[in-house]
């Protein structure tokens, strides 16, 4: 199973503010959305509380947590390799998302296998930061330009890396 890593950060790595996202990017959720689509997606606790504890649609959710029983809605597990290991049992098609939060983000990064990496060209303000990648570790596999516009506050770029050697 590859292990893939999805999100979206600002130029100086903001990730989120006060639990949430710190922007609206309509077409770069629909990208996030067709991208997971069929897929397991596994989570920290944080990042499910931010979607009101809402599963995404059309995904085995999988939450990390130290209390599997928290919620009923999802699956939960209590590390990163028991969520491969849950996603590995549950998936339709051959990629795990990696999904957030940070801590989680950074834990998963030594397995990934492909990043899938949103760049808003913008400095923003927030409270969580993506870890930093060594993108020298990684091949560029396609990137897609997107402009400011009127449903778009900020220009972004969407890119695709898979790990060098894979």
């Amino acid at each position: 199973m590859y292990v893939s890593l999805i999100w979206a950060m600002s130029e100086n790595r903001i990730i989120g503010r006060q639990n949430r996202l710190p922007w609206r990017l309509p077409d770069e959720m629909a990208y996030f959305r067709r991208k997971t689509y069929g897929c397991p997606v596994l989570m920290g606790r944080s990042t499910f509380e931010s979607m009101d504890c809402n599963p995404l649609p059309g995904r085995h959710n999988i939450v990390v947590t130290r209390h599997v029983n928290r919620f009923s809605n999802v699956a939960t597990v209590q590390s990163l390799p028991d969520g491969i290991q849950q996603a590995e049992h549950h998936a339709t098609r051959n990629e795990l998302f990696v999904i957030g939060g940070a801590g989680l983000y950074r834990a998963a990064l030594p397995l990934a296998d492909r990043l899938y990496c949103t760049i808003l060209h913008a400095q923003i303000d927030g409270d969580v930061e993506m870890p930093a990648v060594d993108f020298s570790q990684w091949q560029l596999r396609s990137q897609v330009v997107h402009g400011k516009d009127p449903l778009h506050a900020y220009a972004f770029t969407m890119y695709t890396f898979d790990r060098n050697g894979c």
